[in-house]
């Protein structure tokens, strides 16, 4: 229900009043021609819905012909029972969105004009609306925030009548959507993220519009939470300490009724999906634009806005008794997500399997995924494959991906890389990234299809220009070594350099290995050591190798032999060879560490055991001389031969 402004508002818009009283006494001679238009006003936003009232109340004194609705399914179903003699709808809208409406008018071959509101000028949306107006529909597209007099025109016009007026100055037709600001009640955004550019573009972006809250870290996030009701958070899923998806669970825990949207640069295949399942309502790919972020965030405010103002009780009810597979998903999503609702898996997997079993691929999807991670049901990757497929049949991209997953791994079924590879590309040709990639790989490796590199470059190239980091580096792999297109280091450079600046590690890496050869680019040994960093900071052993042969030479950074074997010591803990060879010299040689026999007995033989020749040599020295370890010829001897074999090899 929409609600009268207070008259505390009334004060505060003192110009609005003065272009409403005047159009009293102008609007006359239409009252008495009895004009009453039957207008329907579609839209999320309160003070949208109760200002354009005002004006057609004061215009017209028809308060009771204006018809407003703040969900678009109501109003849809109004419209399919009567037409009105004009509908005003807004684009952004939950449910169905203004344009959906205008789309399924134009397809009934609607005759009442219809205006348009959007606050982005997007030109797909541009290019349907002239679509629309081509195919006979009176549309007009109206961009907010809009003025009193742009309104009244674009209504005039619409209506073929004349509504006279007489502003007295130009700020008496101010942006409708300022005159409520007084009386709007600002939402609470709560923004994580561990990148300082990220926390100040979003404080930005969001300060004027929302009470807005900035944690850099996890646990600053819950305590900000448990100390003011937030209404949405966005969240970063990769950071220390804490990750996002460990927050968003424990946000959901601490306030299940919380709108949650995550991001990420690093679209691996479990992110979206493991998000959604904690109960996230969307996911942003980073680097994100301004209008996809704030699109994103107005759509979780309106929703979290409609969840305050709904009884639960009477909601989940409602919901339950529905006979619609799509509004009994909706409500087996309330008790998933714990909206309105205390969370309970069971009762979500009660109405999913209701909705899953009237053929809704949504429910379908989402109860495999309680089977596959035991909530609400047993745990039974059969039950989780079985309902996953039914979805990916019924055209879900999600399930397509999570059914060739299924065939990759064999999880509940047979273990089949051409299935894997059949299902990844019906995911794929849908524009599901994470597909896209995996088709890729498989393209590459030849597992479930034949082989072929063009191909596996093609849908590389799909999700990398979709901003998959993954794929911009195995794109960047294929220019480098000429695989699946013509060999071209440039063009290599410029992929790695896409995924780097998303931080994927081995992108980095490729990076600093570029600068400090000049490998499509001019060398430059400091930068190419400031990317190796980056690289080696987040693990990746051959970084951590590279980084510390340039403190052992002093390659771009000062000598340093104690930084070198730290290095050498994180990528040899991981398993990396080469790493091993050289920390067990450093022990050998006292070398940035104490001098020590037996542990770089210990070194060597890791490395020798993965069949590097020159630490099966140094170990058949140590067994030789009795460094380390008592002396025994014999087994000198066997890594003596040991490394001879290799180096024949």
């Amino acid at each position: 229900m929409v609600r009268r402004p207070s008259s505390a508002v009334e004060k505060a818009a003192p110009g609005a009043k003065r272009v409403l009283s005047g159009m009293v006494a102008d609007a006359l001679a239409l009252a008495k021609k009895k004009l009453s238009p039957r207008i329907v006003v579609v839209n999320n936003e309160e003070g949208q819905i109760e200002h354009i009232k005002i004006i057609f109340r004061k215009c017209f004194n028809l308060d009771s012909t204006v018809l407003t609705f703040d969900d678009s399914e109501k109003a849809w179903q109004e419209l399919l029972r009567a037409d009105p003699d004009l509908l005003i709808t807004d684009d952004n809208m939950l449910a169905l969105g203004g344009m959906e409406i205008v789309s399924r008018l134009t397809d009934r071959k609607a005759a009442y004009p219809v205006i348009l509101t959007s606050s982005f000028e997007r030109p797909e949306l541009l290019e349907r609306v002239r679509d629309c107006a081509s195919r006979g529909l009176k549309i007009k597209l109206l961009n907010k925030p809009f003025d009193v007099e742009s309104f009244l025109k674009a209504v005039e016009e619409s209506l073929s009548l004349k509504i006279p007026r007489n502003f007295a100055t130009p700020d008496e037709t101010k942006p409708i959507e300022n005159l409520t600001k007084a009386h709007k009640r600002r939402g609470r955004l709560l923004v994580v993220d561990d990148e300082e550019g990220i926390r100040e573009s979003m404080r930005v972006i969001f300060e004027d519009e929302y009470d807005l809250f900035i944690a850099e870290d996890g646990l600053t996030a819950i305590e900000l939470a448990k100390q003011n009701d937030i209404d949405v958070a966005v969240l970063d899923i990769p950071m220390a300490v804490m990750s996002g998806l460990e927050v968003l669970e424990r946000l959901k825990i601490l306030k299940p009724d919380i709108e949650v949207i995550t991001m990420s640069a690093f679209e691996s295949d479990e992110n979206i999906p493991e998000s959604l399942r904690l109960g996230a309502c969307d996911f942003i790919s980073k680097p994100f634009d301004l209008a996809t972020m704030r699109a994103a965030v107005s759509r979780a405010m309106q929703r979290r806005k409609r969840e305050t103002a709904r009884d639960p009780v009477t909601d989940a009810l409602t919901m339950a008794h529905s006979e619609d597979a799509e509004t009994i998903f909706k409500c087996g999503m309330n008790y998933y997500r714990g909206h309105g609702v205390p969370q309970d898996y069971t009762e979500a997997v009660k109405w999913f399997r209701i909705a899953a079993e009237q053929g809704y691929a949504l429910a379908q999807y989402f109860l495999g995924i309680c089977y596959s991670d035991g909530k609400g049901v047993p745990e039974d990757d059969v039950e989780a494959a079985k309902w996953c497929h039914q979805a990916a049949q019924n055209g879900n991209a999600d399930a397509q991906h999570n059914i060739s997953n299924c065939y990759f791994k064999g999880l509940g079924v047979p273990q089949d890389f051409v299935e894997a590879a059949k299902w990844d590309k019906k995911a794929a040709e849908q524009g599901h990234i994470a597909a896209q990639l995996t088709l890729g790989i498989s393209y590459y490796l030849g597992e479930g299809v034949p082989q072929d590199y063009a191909e596996s470059v093609k849908w590389y190239r799909k999700a990398a220009e979709q901003g998959n980091s993954n794929a911009q580096y195995r794109l960047g792999r294929c220019y480098d070594d000429g695989t699946g297109v013509p060999k071209n280091i440039v063009e290599a450079f410029k992929w790695y350099h896409k995924a780097a600046e998303q931080g994927f590690n081995a992108a980095q890496f490729m990076i600093g290995h570029c600068l400090m050869t000049g490998e499509g680019v001019t060398p430059d040994i400091a930068e190419g050591v400031k990317w190796y960093r980056k690289s080696a900071e987040q693990g990746f052993s051959p970084a951590q190798v590279n980084l510390a042969m340039c403190y052992r030479h002093g390659q771009g950074v000062p000598q340093n032999l104690t930084e070198a074997a730290r290095w050498y010591r994180k990528a040899a803990e991981q398993g990396n060879a080469e790493a091993q060879l050289s920390l067990g010299d450093f022990y050998r040689r006292g070398e940035g560490v104490s001098q020590d026999y037996a542990e770089a007995v210990n070194w060597y033989r890791k490395a020798a055991a993965q069949g590097i020749a020159a630490a099966q040599n140094n170990l058949g020295v140590c067994y030789e001389k009795g460094l380390g370890v008592p002396k025994n010829q014999a087994e000198a001897d066997k890594w003596f031969r040991k490394a001879a074999e290799q180096q024949s090899l």
